[in-house]
């Protein structure tokens, strides 16, 4: 029998999905278009290329609430992560009382979400270990909207909940490591470092030594925060 070369099928965009499927399909039919036994095979590809095959299952809630809550941390609160960390040696998890407008970001872009009632009835029942209790945020209001209030708040409790675990991990990174490699690097930055005017005028009336301490101290500071900034990122991978 001769040898069936398939084609490598080369992963491409949503939007080019329908028109790869069928050249892809086509090449198929045509590689195998001059065997004899060829009515199994043309099934086997008619089947595998369905519309459906490519499409991707859809992200269960719980995965939502673990992409939420990484994107709600690395597009809002890695700036002031890393001053905690480099001021106070560790990262608080008090989205409301610790990070500038925590309260307001967090509802703007994880509460304020509206959802259908069949999309918040599967919500509720995916997350249910955090659905919100709080009757007054829907009192006087009619079923479809009780659920869709409740749904958005069990939403943002498991957010929260997630948010509070990415900064347990955020804070088991090795801070004393981080230093030794921003002082090595502010050193070897400091031996090619070139002088300003201002720095000139500083050494006019300061000594020396003094100068190099600020300045290590400044290089340092900044190395750490350009690797601990890094280091967070990492841990929303």
């Amino acid at each position: 029998m001769k040898e069936v070369k398939v084609s490598t099928i080369i992963a491409v965009t949503e939007d080019d999905e329908t028109l790869a499927r069928g050249a892809a399909k086509s090449q198929l039919i045509k590689n195998i278009g001059d065997l004899k036994d060829q009515g199994h095979l043309k099934e086997y590809v008619n089947t595998y290329f369905r519309t459906d095959v490519l499409k991707p299952e859809p992200p269960t809630w719980a995965e939502q609430v673990d992409r939420a809550a990484r994107d709600l941390i690395r597009d809002n609160f890695i700036p002031e992560m890393v001053d905690y960390f480099t001021n106070d040696g560790e990262v608080p998890s008090d989205m409301y009382n610790n990070y500038a407008n925590g309260d307001g970001i967090f509802h703007e872009t994880i509460v304020d979400t509206d959802y259908g009632t069949d999309e918040a009835m599967e919500l509720l029942q995916e997350l249910s270990s955090f659905e919100e209790d709080d009757s007054g945020l829907w009192e006087g209001k009619d079923w479809d909207d009780i659920l869709r209030i409740k749904a958005a708040y069990t939403f943002g409790n498991a957010v929260n909940d997630e948010f509070e675990t990415l900064i347990a991990t955020i804070n088991e990174i090795d801070l004393d490591e981080l230093i030794k490699q921003a002082v090595k690097a502010s050193f070897k930055e400091l031996g090619h470092f070139k002088m300003t005017a201002e720095d000139r005028e500083y050494l006019e009336i300061g000594d020396l030594e003094s100068w190099l301490d600020e300045k290590h101290d400044e290089m340092c500071r900044k190395h750490l925060k350009e690797i601990l900034t890094k280091e967070v990122e990492e841990c929303l991978e």
